[in-house]
């Protein structure tokens, strides 16, 4: 009996080589694992430590130190190489153990383009913008661990999905949306169209090569983000002893996609099978977990240590794009109501443009997001040239004044944009 039951425990052992992560109790608060650092003690000597109990070896190694970045939103706006720029910066000051980009974003989906969105902006791909990022994802940041969970992404998001090896998705998340990316070569010059197509593919590729892949492995990657752009090509995979070989054609042992009327998509799970990702998990907690970090603290951010760094920084610099956005429009509608009401005051219509230029030449995005809301509202060139017809009416008023003729009246800027005569956009 003794030698069976040693037997049992034997064949017992390896059922407990992995140990899932212990599932949260539901009748209590969610809590944040801690964002502060630990305790020092001032003095020159440090303070004894308390004897601990032989078992407790592994609680005396630190905390691995995470930089959370939320990247939530609509691409190009929330999510922009600006941004981007900024967060790299800081994860270079704050020297993490590791990086964990949390990206949700899917602002264009299903049946979006049947409708009228008057209010809701669609995500945008700045292709220069996003140049210099791509080398500080992964030049910048030596031996700095990068793991990248995709809770939701649809469109330009999903070749921020694509940049990193080590990804997890959420379980109802899929890779898709590429086809946005070869809207930019809808056009009739085939010449242009070429150009623009070349251009979309390369960085698309160079998107989906962020991880360090050889030659080979880019190639054969390059293929899986071409069929995920162009409806014409059809994907399936076979593998070739342990590595998976994309095929642009229905004959492999995997089909994907084999038909023209639709781009590649991957839903979590058949992302998870084919190795696009590492697994499927819930949320930040699991994700770590199966990178092998058990205890961990979020950086926290200079100004507020219940706020990790990440968070901080992406939501302060959300918040002053638009911010700025706010304060030109708030300037261009006082423009709009005093020209029906006192036209006679170019002097404030004048003013008001100048700061207004001032505000979009300095912040991109405020920029960005004044030229894509509608109704259109005219772009700064426009606003010179009527900043430029004001100075032309006061010098003329004045000239008048001196001349003893009296005022000349309100004249063209009287006039609102979009109205006969009225600047820049009249008829």
């Amino acid at each position: 009996m003794r030698r069976i039951a040693l037997s049992l425990a034997v064949l017992a052992l390896p059922l407990f080589a992995f140990q899932a992560p212990p599932k949260k109790d539901a009748t209590k608060p969610a809590t944040k694992p801690a964002a502060t650092k630990p305790a020092t003690t001032k003095g020159s000597t440090p303070a004894k430590a308390a004897p601990k109990p032989a078992d407790a070896t592994e609680s005396s190694i630190a905390p691995v130190r995470v930089y959370q970045v939320p990247l939530t939103g609509i691409w190009g706006f929330d999510i922009s190489p600006q941004m981007m720029q900024e967060v790299i910066r800081d994860i270079q000051i704050k020297k993490p153990d590791v990086v964990l980009w949390v990206l949700k974003s899917a602002d264009v989906k299903d049946g979006f383009y049947k409708q009228e969105r008057a209010n809701q902006l669609l995500g945008v791909h700045d292709r220069d913008g996003w140049k210099p990022v791509l080398p500080m994802l992964s030049a910048g940041l030596p031996g700095v661990k990068q793991v990248m969970f995709v809770e939701d992404t649809w469109g330009f998001s999903t070749l921020m999905a694509l940049a990193f090896r080590d990804m997890y998705m959420a379980p109802k998340s899929t890779l898709d949306g590429l086809v946005r990316v070869a809207d930019g070569w809808n056009v009739e010059d085939p010449e242009v169209k070429a150009k623009f197509r070349e251009s979309a593919e390369a960085q698309s590729t160079a998107f989906a090569l962020l991880g360090g892949y050889s030659d080979e492995e880019g190639t054969n990657r390059k293929m899986l983000t071409q069929a995920m752009m162009i409806k014409e090509l059809k994907l399936s995979a076979e593998w070739n002893g342990r590595r998976l070989q994309w095929r642009l054609d229905p004959e492999g042992t995997y089909l994907i996609d084999d038909s023209p009327e639709r781009c590649a998509a991957f839903p979590a799970f058949v992302a998870a099978e084919l190795g696009l990702c590492k697994a499927t998990a819930q949320e930040v907690d699991e994700v770590l977990f199966l990178e092998g970090i058990r205890d961990y603290v979020v950086i926290p951010s200079d100004d507020n240590a219940e706020i990790g760094a990440g968070e901080a920084l992406v939501g302060k610099f959300n918040k002053r794009w638009n911010r700025n956005f706010d304060e030109a429009s708030k300037l261009f509608d006082e423009v709009q109501l005093k020209m029906r009401n006192s036209p006679e005051r170019i002097d404030l219509f004048k003013r008001n443009f100048l700061q207004i230029v001032e505000i979009l030449e300095r912040d991109p995005i405020a920029a960005l997001k004044w030229g894509s809301v509608r109704p259109p509202r005219p772009g700064v060139q426009a606003l010179k040239d009527q900043i430029r017809a004001w100075e032309e009416e006061l010098k003329a008023r004045a000239k008048s004044k001196s001349n003893g003729q009296g005022s000349s009246g309100g004249g063209r800027g009287g006039r609102g944009f979009g109205s006969p005569g009225g600047g820049p956009g009249g008829g």
